[in-house]
């Protein structure tokens, strides 16, 4: 049930009002003028609506009292009065009222009125808030805001921009865009121009910019800060705002990245990031490199410049199958495999260690094994020659040992004594004894 305070002088009127108003499902309470209806309010009346004459008698009228209550309580007010007069209706139209209804109308319509008034009322409050939340986020978030004229001129910035640009506020409003003089790079080094930077092409072109990284040299910190800008193009009903521009500020990230970058490149084994190619039936045919390391370049002897981008079967015609279906197996299951295997393409042994960073993509971290795999291959082949050298020399030894036997056995069957006989056999015995060895 609407909750109505009725503001009127004429005693019988506004009982008559209230009856007909309570069978409409109102309850209502009568003030029979301003100051009235300002100390029912003061002392704790919430009324949803107030109904208010604007003829009130001797004291403060109906558009007069609308303004002090409105000063204090956001209450919906219609109008009632059974004047029409311009200069009345000029009043209450300046005035901050949901609505205008003749004393003469029927009670559908005074209900319809206030039912109106009721919703428009609902609707203005939901909005506020939205208002409220919108400029709390506004003031609060961590994101730069700021917005642009049709000249390219910054008219709002919110406080996160002014800490990330430096500035003051007063210092950035009505600056074309971001001023000349200031530095700024793209992270490679180049200078961007003026006519380069984000909200310029947005105001020139009317396209929209997404993520473009920009460095800002702030020179009260001495180094350049980096930032992602977004800029969009807004249309005439936001006017006078013609483009809004988000800042972030990335720089911990940029530089995280650097020392990442720095480090991959330091790296004694090669590494590279690559992805796989699959036919129509699923199976791996090929790989793309995505990016190498320095290390990568000079353990393979392949240029970054010349391979990224391309497929391992353009840049190496020859590439073994294995080395594919290998990489193919990783990139398919995640499975981390590390082997030992010869690109005869390089000519060159490596160790290998695959791992899946991503769906259809692997990573490898390889290191040249080939004079190590040189060495082993040396060294067994040295053991051969000596276990040959071995194998000669015993079958030598053997042979003499034959003969020294053979001859023992003539000597003792050419003497007739017993006694040289048997001496000649034991060292016969001992002969055949070491030739086992």
């Amino acid at each position: 049930m609407a909750q109505l305070l009725l503001v009127e002088d004429d005693r019988t009127l506004a009982s008559a009002e209230k009856k007909l108003l309570e069978r409409r499902g109102f309850s209502v309470t009568i003030a029979e003028n301003g100051e009235k209806a300002y100390e029912l309010l003061e002392n704790g009346l919430q009324p949803d609506l107030i109904l208010m004459d604007y003829h009130l008698g001797s004291g403060l009228d109906g558009v007069k009292t609308a303004e002090l209550i409105q000063l204090q309580w956001d209450i919906p007010i219609v109008y009632l009065s059974a004047d029409t007069d311009q200069e009345y209706l000029k009043k209450i139209e300046q005035s901050a009222s949901y609505s205008f209804v003749l004393k003469s109308s029927s009670v559908d319509i005074l209900e319809v009125s206030i039912k109106m008034a009721l919703k428009l009322h609902e609707a203005q409050k939901k909005a506020a808030e939205k208002d409220r939340l919108y400029h709390q986020l506004y003031a609060t978030m961590h994101q730069g805001v700021l917005y642009y004229d049709s000249e390219g001129r910054i008219i709002e910035a919110n406080p996160a921009a002014v800490q990330i640009l430096g500035f003051s506020r007063d210092q950035l409003i009505g600056i074309q865009q971001l001023p000349p003089n200031w530095k700024t790079i793209q992270l490679d080094g180049t200078i961007i121009q003026e006519e380069e930077r984000p909200v310029s092409v947005t105001l020139r072109t009317g396209k929209t910019i997404n993520n473009f990284i920009m460095g800002i040299y702030r020179t009260d910190q001495e180094q350049y800060r980096w930032l992602s800008i977004d800029t969009l193009l807004l249309d005439e009903s936001f006017a006078p705002y013609k483009i809004v521009s988000t800042l972030d500020d990335i720089t911990d990230r940029i530089h995280l990245e650097q020392e990442l970058e720095n480090l991959f490149n330091q790296m004694h084994n090669g590494f590279a990031l690559h992805k796989i190619i699959l036919d129509d039936q699923g199976k791996p045919v090929d790989y793309r490199f995505l990016k190498v390391n320095h290390a990568f370049e000079r353990l393979t002897g392949l240029s970054a410049k010349d391979i990224v981008g391309k497929r391992v079967l353009e840049v190496l015609p020859n590439t073994e199958s294995y080395w594919i279906e290998t990489y193919g197996k990783v990139a398919l299951t995640g499975e981390t495999i590390t082997f030992q295997n010869y690109s005869s393409e390089l000519n060159r042994y490596y160790e290998v260690s695959a791992y899946r960073p991503a769906p259809k993509q692997f990573a490898v971290i390889i290191s040249d094994i080939t004079d190590r795999k040189l060495a082993e291959a040396a060294l067994q082949g040295a053991y051969q020659e000596k276990a040959t050298l071995l194998k000669e020399l015993q079958h030598r030894v053997k042979n003499s040992f034959a003969m020294i036997e053979s001859m023992v056995q003539l000597a003792a069957d050419s003497y007739a004594s017993e006694e040289i006989n048997q001496a000649l056999k034991e060292i016969q015995f001992r002969v055949n004894a070491v030739s086992q060895l």
